[in-house]
């Protein structure tokens, strides 16, 4: 059964008997029942992460990446010298809760120590002509139609 909400768009809720049909949903910047819908510009924010296990080495006197490869050991994490060497030295995109685990038990820290999150401002988000956001899905975007001409 539709129902207009105070701005004028319709939306449909789910009934009991047809609970497996999809409710249309109304995103910012996109036309729907001859409307669209305001868009402010967005700001976007984004999470920096600073990785900290070489500087919490230092500061327990650990200083060769290879002194960790034993303890990581005796934790039942078997990691070459080479990975533990990049492990210390740069900043991994994934992270094995295990190894995290290990990490803070070997230095008696939380993982609030070893991984410092921020979230930095990352702008305003730039908006494209009309009333349209930035990063268009692709249910905006339509092909043309390819008009085959007959050979001549």
């Amino acid at each position: 059964m539709p129902a207009a909400s105070s701005n004028g768009i319709t939306s449909y809720a789910p009934t009991d008997r047809a609970s497996h049909v999809r409710c249309p949903v109304v995103r910012p910047g996109f036309a729907f029942a001859g409307a669209a819908v305001p868009v402010a510009p967005a700001t976007v924010t984004a999470a920096a992460a600073t990785w900290r296990l070489r500087e919490v080495m230092a500061e327990h006197g650990m200083f060769a990446t290879t002194e960790l490869v034993p303890l990581l050991r005796d934790r039942g994490i078997d990691l070459s010298a080479s990975q533990v060497h990049r492990l210390v030295t740069g900043t991994p995109e994934r992270l094995s809760l295990m190894v995290l685990a290990a990490l803070c038990d070997i230095f008696g820290i939380t993982p609030q120590d070893l991984i410092v999150t921020e979230a930095v401002n990352a702008g305003v988000r730039k908006v494209a002509a009309g009333d349209r956001a930035a990063g268009v899905g692709p249910g905006t975007l339509r092909p043309k139609r390819a008009r085959i001409a007959p050979a001549e």
